[in-house]
C-alpha cells in the first residue's frame, strides 16, 4: 500500500474515533476496537506507515546521487525493518486463522 493511501485510512479511522466519542451513537457505549480484527488492521496500517516512513526517507539517497553508512542510514534502516516485521506478524495471523478455520470446518479443497 502506498503511504498517502495508509495515512488517509487513519485520518478517516481517527475522524470517526473523534466524533463518534464527542456524539455517540443511540444504544451504548462506542469502541474503537470492538473486534480483533479491528486490532490486527489499526497495527497493520501502523506498521505499513512506519514503513512508508522508512521508504519516503529514500528521497536523501536519490538526491545526493550516492549511499553511504551514517545515523540516518542506520534510522531508514531500522524503520524499514519493524515495518517489515511487524506488517509480516499481523497480515499473517488473520490469514492463518482463516486457513485454520477453513480446514477444521472441511471448506478447504
Amino acid at each position: 500500500m502506498s503511504t498517502s493511501m495508509v495515512l488517509g485510512l487513519l485520518a478517516l479511522v481517527a475522524r470517526n474515533f473523534i466524533r463518534n466519542v464527542k456524539d455517540p451513537p443511540p444504544g451504548g457505549e462506542w469502541r474503537l476496537v470492538r473486534t480483533h480484527i479491528d486490532a490486527y488492521l489499526l497495527s497493520l496500517l501502523g506498521a505499513e506507515t512506519v514503513q512508508g516512513v522508512g521508504a519516503i526517507m529514500n528521497t536523501k539517497w536519490v538526491l545526493e546521487g550516492t549511499v553511504y553508512c551514517s545515523d540516518y542510514c542506520t534510522a531508514q534502516g531500522a524503520l524499514k525493518t519493524i515495518g517489515d516485521r511487524c506488517g509480516d506478524k499481523y497480515s499473517g495471523k488473520p490469514e492463518v486463522r482463516l486457513s485454520v478455520v477453513l480446514y477444521l470446518f472441511g471448506c478447504a479443497s
